[in-house]
């Protein structure tokens, strides 16, 4: 329910996370392992050597639940969220992005899809249960279905606040300042994975489609976002 591939635990820090892809996990990640005194160059890095030894980690995680940690995972609106995800996955001209993650367009042969038509193509299946983690529902991730109340921070990145908010998480912890104005700056500049998605929307988007991804991620407006999604006149 709640898989520690996703999950990154500093003692010295005092904090948990467990990132949710398209959801900021790479300067997450990158605060985290530069924290830890690693570099953090690509998605890789992670997986080539654990953070620490498996013993360690299972003290560390014993120790989690103390009333002095913190417990952060980091949400964001899915309709955000999977036009990121399309943007960046499927039409960047990056093959090995498309190939491996752009669901039912992963054929180069083809031409791809609009994002309207995309959306259209997608099922339940497609973004639930153990469906590719750029699209996924974010209930089905980090425990946040039956173990929300794990958290002492569930940060919405769409929120204008996020970035106040998450400087202020990390400044309590004594991450280091330079390491926040770097990954969190105030005057955010695009850069990295970032596809300003969030001024997209009204561009990608026509009213059928917001309802099919309102539908879609139903569970996550439910569990996550306070009941039903945003209508479509009152976003655009």
């Amino acid at each position: 329910k709640m898989s520690t591939q996703s999950v990154l635990v500093s003692q010295s820090l005092k904090m948990s996370v467990c990132y949710i892809q398209k959801n900021g996990c790479s300067a997450l990640i990158d605060t985290m392992f530069k924290t830890l005194g690693r570099q953090y160059n690509t998605w890789e890095d992670q997986f080539r050597r654990p953070l620490r030894e498996p013993q360690v980690f299972k003290g560390a995680m014993n120790n989690v639940c103390n009333a002095v940690w913190s417990r952060l995972v980091i949400v964001r609106e899915p309709h955000e969220r999977l036009l990121s995800g399309y943007l960046e996955k499927c039409a960047n001209n990056n093959h090995v992005h498309r190939r491996n993650h752009c669901i039912n367009a992963q054929d180069l042969s083809k031409p791809l899809p609009s994002f309207r038509a995309w959306v259209q193509q997608l099922q339940l299946k497609d973004v639930s249960g153990l469906a590719n983690q750029h699209f996924r529902r974010q209930v089905d991730m980090c425990g946040l279905l039956h173990f929300r109340n794990f958290y002492t921070h569930i940060l919405n990145m769409s929120d204008p606040s996020f970035t106040t908010n998450i400087r202020s998480v990390f400044t309590s912890h004594g991450v280091n300042s330079d390491l926040i104005e770097t990954n969190y700056p105030l005057n955010r500049v695009p850069g990295g994975h970032s596809t300003n998605a969030t001024t997209k929307i009204c561009q990608y988007y026509d009213a059928a489609t917001w309802t099919k991804v309102s539908q879609l991620y139903e569970k996550d407006f439910r569990h996550l976002f306070g009941g039903r999604a945003t209508s479509f006149d009152a976003m655009c």
